[in-house]
């Protein structure tokens, strides 16, 4: 298993204005996400395993591209 690397995290967007979500590294079996209304206000988070994770990620892309009228929705 690649190093797991403490703190490290991955924005949607950076800004000051407007909501946002992010993801962390929470161990070396797990991830945090949180879905923030904007920069510095409080917002909420879950943990999930990184299998659930990659899950998840497949199953955003499968609805991304099953809706948008040019996807083949797999």
């Amino acid at each position: 298993m690649a190093k797991h690397l403490e703190s490290v995290s991955w924005h949607t967007r950076i800004g000051t204005s407007g909501p946002y979500q992010a993801v962390s590294t929470s161990s070396e079996t797990s991830l945090r996400i949180g879905f923030f209304p904007g920069w510095g206000k409080d917002g909420i988070g879950v943990e999930i395993s990184r299998k659930d994770a990659k899950l998840l990620a497949r199953r955003i892309e499968q609805c991304l591209a099953g809706t948008t009228g040019r996807g083949k929705g797999k």
